[in-house]
Order: C-alpha cells, then sequence, then structure tokens
C-alpha cells in the first residue's frame, strides 16, 4: 500500500476549506453565538471525518478506478467515520473550550450539531467520491478529439470543440 502523500494533503487542504464554510453558514443561522464555536468545532470534527475516510479507504479493498472501497464497505466507511468523527472531534472542541457538549447544559445544541455534521459529511464525502471517479462527465469528454463521435447538426456539443465540456455547459453524454 503506496500512500500518495500530495493527495492526502489536497484533500486536507479542501476539507479545510469546506469546515470553514460550514462554521461560516453555522455563525450565519447563529450569530449571537461567537465565530469561534463553530470554528473549532468544524475544523475538529473535519479533520477526524477526513483521516478516517482518507485512510480508512485503504484498509479496504477498492476499486482500481477510484481507490474507494466496494460494495457495503462503500456505505460504511464514510457513516462510520461521521460518527466517529463527531464524536472524537467534539471532545477535542471541548478539550479546546474546557467544557462537556455531553452535559445537561449544552445538550441542547447536541442535535442541531449532528445534524449539521451529517449534512456537511454527506456532501463533503459526494463531492470527494465523485471527483475520484474516472468515468465522470469531465473525464470522459477531456478524451482525444479522435474519439469523439463526429460532429452532426442535431450534436451541439461537438460540433465546436473536441474537448466539448471544457468550453460548453458541463453536462455531456458524449
Amino acid at each position: 500500500m503506496k500512500i500518495d502523500w500530495l493527495s492526502k494533503l489536497t484533500n486536507f487542504l479542501q476539507t479545510m476549506a469546506f469546515c470553514l464554510a460550514v462554521s461560516a453558514i453555522q455563525f450565519a443561522i447563529q450569530p449571537e453565538r461567537t465565530y469561534e464555536l463553530p470554528l473549532v468545532y468544524s475544523i475538529c470534527i473535519g479533520t477526524f471525518i477526513w483521516a478516517f475516510i482518507d485512510f480508512g479507504r485503504h484498509l479496504f479493498t477498492g476499486t482500481s478506478d477510484s481507490g474507494w472501497p466496494a460494495g457495503p464497505a462503500a456505505v460504511l466507511l464514510p457513516m462510520g467515520a461521521i460518527t466517529g468523527g463527531f464524536i472524537l472531534g467534539t471532545l477535542a472542541g471541548d478539550a479546546w473550550f474546557g467544557w462537556s457538549s455531553w452535559g445537561r447544559p449544552a445538550r441542547a445544541q447536541l442535535p442541531v450539531s449532528i445534524i449539521i455534521t451529517g449534512i456537511a459529511g454527506i456532501v463533503a464525502t459526494y463531492y470527494f467520491f465523485s471527483r475520484s471517479r474516472p468515468n465522470t462527465w469531465h473525464a470522459r469528454c477531456r478524451r482525444p478529439a479522435a474519439r469523439h463521435p463526429r460532429p452532426s447538426s442535431n450534436c451541439w456539443k461537438h460540433s465546436s470543440s473536441p474537448t466539448c465540456c471544457s468550453t460548453r455547459w458541463p453536462i455531456c453524454g458524449c
């Protein structure tokens, strides 16, 4: 198992950008709280989710094209990573602030945090999974011009450019 550290760093930086966006959205929803609160929890939770998924996918046999696990592990890995990331990230955030989110006074915020983490985790997982699939519209449309079908009058996608999706609307059935 050879780990591509540049790919891991790229995924980590994209995850951190996503965490910043999630914390900004959460701050916009709850402006009465300081921005530090959603920022720290979002970064802690996102870091654990990233680590579980990005390193955990090497523990399963995956498809040779995407590197993602095949079969039930394709669903169980992200679900377990989001759950474990939420628990460990919340504990790390609690350690940062010196309180417990599991205690009675803070328990009212817990359902909102779980929903936000679930939605953000699903969106980020879909983003990274779809980016890793080589059979996406982008990969299909970047084929050499010789492999594209001949332009026809009813095919606007191939009428002007052999790399149709790089210059046109990115939905391509080529």
